[in-house]
């Protein structure tokens, strides 16, 4: 009976960490598309709106990917800042496209989006 619940209670935790280690790394359209999906949802955007923030959020989900293969190299420091541009960039872009009701929306949902990364970050300490 001990033999049992042990091999039971092994082949479990060995599941459970199998299957933690998988993570789906997302291609730069799909981010873009599911990035697209949510700002519409909350910004309520017609579907030229739409498509001009689909183009805008690739063009900075492929820009970021290709300074995750210079972070992959061991030079984190040095694309700190120039992910930092490029997300200036794209939010400058996209202001361009929304209208002022949509601009301040845009902006409640950034800055609640940024007090949720916060939290994560300090319960991850």
């Amino acid at each position: 009976m001990k033999r049992i619940i042990m091999m039971i209670a092994l082949v479990l935790g060995v599941t459970v960490f199998a299957n933690a280690q998988t993570k789906v790394h997302k291609t730069p359209e799909q981010r873009a598309t599911h990035q697209t999906v949510k700002l519409q949802k909350q910004l309520k955007l017609t579907a030229d709106q739409s498509a001009k923030v689909k183009g805008i959020l690739l063009a900075r989900a492929n820009k970021v990917d290709s300074l995750k293969q210079i972070a992959a190299n061991g030079n984190r420091k040095a694309i700190k800042g120039q992910r930092k541009t490029i997300i200036q960039n794209t939010d400058q872009q996209l202001k361009s496209v929304l209208n002022a009701t949509q601009q301040k929306s845009y902006e409640a949902f950034k800055a609640s989006h940024k007090g949720k990364a916060g939290k994560k970050a300090a319960e991850k300490v």
